[in-house]
């Protein structure tokens, strides 16, 4: 049999989580001549279990057990063995569409390529949405001695003075991390204060007020609504979650800092909006008034409510009106997430996208 056409290659670090899912995306793929390279980086939960049991049945799974390093260092103790034409690298908690290597595979020989690069996207598991994301080559970051660093960005640290710069072993690192496979670099930064005085609007604008947002992924995803209609601003009021939770800023795909951004409490949120002129719709199921018959060309503001309770009764007896969306089916309800995004693009739809990219 000739060599693999593809090594895949996978770290795995307490991966226990989505790792059968990883497998069975990799060994059902429809190119089958691969050889698939878990390298179990000092996992302490089942991890190794769970590759030992796919390798019973798949002659093609090779399995490196190394204490623990980082995942640069465990894809690299994969590439020292692999035999495959091309190679492939995938991490635990990812997945393979179905066809992705034979497509990849193809236009490799088609066009004699050394690479070959496809998009991804991202799966919100708070939310249940997919986020697109565009992968790009960092050339000038390419470590020459291993193919795979700690550090996606080995200039920062040679930036920085070296009063700010602490080096901290490994097991520390991981322990004030948030999440696995960073890129080796950590910052604190003083948030800003965000407040009502600091935004400045137009003469009508469109603003969402969001009431004692809880869940990160949905306050992540309303912000990258916001940006991509180029909302005047976002207001929330009594939050119960931090603004610069990691999650927020994930799902928000960084529009956590690219839209003006208020904190503020329910009674000054409201006397902001009065003292501006901006009415007040509220969002509520049991509204009388459809979305797209409410005029969104003045100056307004659409107040959405949490995803357990709704909006409270203050802001139901402070709106000017109280819109809904229509449920076609059984459920009667959306995310408030894509609630937000519906109505944001009706009523940017009724200004004709006066607002544009800069």
């Amino acid at each position: 049999m000739p060599n693999p056409y593809v090594s895949v290659i996978v770290p795995v670090y307490n991966g226990e989580k989505y790792l059968s899912e990883t497998v069975k995306s990799i060994i059902n793929q429809t190119l089958k001549n691969i050889e698939i390279i878990f390298v179990n980086d000092g996992s302490t939960d089942s991890s190794l279990e769970i590759l030992n049991a796919f390798q019973k049945n798949d002659s093609r799974i090779k399995i490196i057990t190394q204490p623990n390093t980082n995942a640069g260092k465990a894809r690299n103790t994969g590439l020292d063995i692999a035999i495959g034409e091309y190679l492939s690298i995938l991490d635990a908690d990812d997945l393979f569409a179905g066809k992705m290597l034979e497509d990849m595979y193809e236009e490799a020989k088609k066009h004699d390529a050394d690479i070959v690069v496809c998009d991804c996207v991202t799966f919100d598991t708070e939310t249940k949405l997919p986020i697109d994301f565009w992968l790009s080559l960092k050339t000038k970051n390419m470590n020459v001695d291993d193919v795979f660093s700690a550090n996606d960005y080995p200039e920062i640290p040679t930036e920085i003075k070296s009063a700010n710069l602490f080096e901290v072993t490994l097991p520390v690192f991981q322990k004030i991390a948030y999440r696995e496979h960073s890129d080796g670099i950590l910052a604190l930064a003083k948030p800003k204060p965000n407040t009502l005085n600091d935004l400045s609007l137009p003469d009508k604008p469109f603003v969402i007020v969001l009431e004692s947002v809880e869940k990160p992924g949905n306050l992540g995803a309303i912000l990258r609504t916001a940006d991509a209609a180029k909302v005047d601003a976002v207001i929330v009021c009594d939050p119960l979650t931090d603004v610069y939770n990691p999650n927020v800023i994930r799902s928000s795909v960084g529009c956590v800092f690219t839209v003006p951004l208020a904190i503020s409490t329910q009674s000054d949120t409201f006397s902001f909006l009065t003292e501006n002129r901006i009415s007040i719709y509220a969002a509520e199921l049991q509204a009388s008034q459809w979305y797209h018959d409410t005029d969104f060309t003045q100056a307004c503001a659409l107040i959405m409510g949490t995803e357990a309770e709704g909006l409270s009764k203050f802001w139901k007896e402070h709106a000017d009106a109280r819109i809904k969306i229509p449920m076609r089916g059984k459920i009667d309800s959306l995310n408030v997430s894509v609630s937000t995004a519906v109505i944001t693009f009706e009523a940017m739809r009724q200004r004709k996208w006066l607002v544009v990219n800069d």
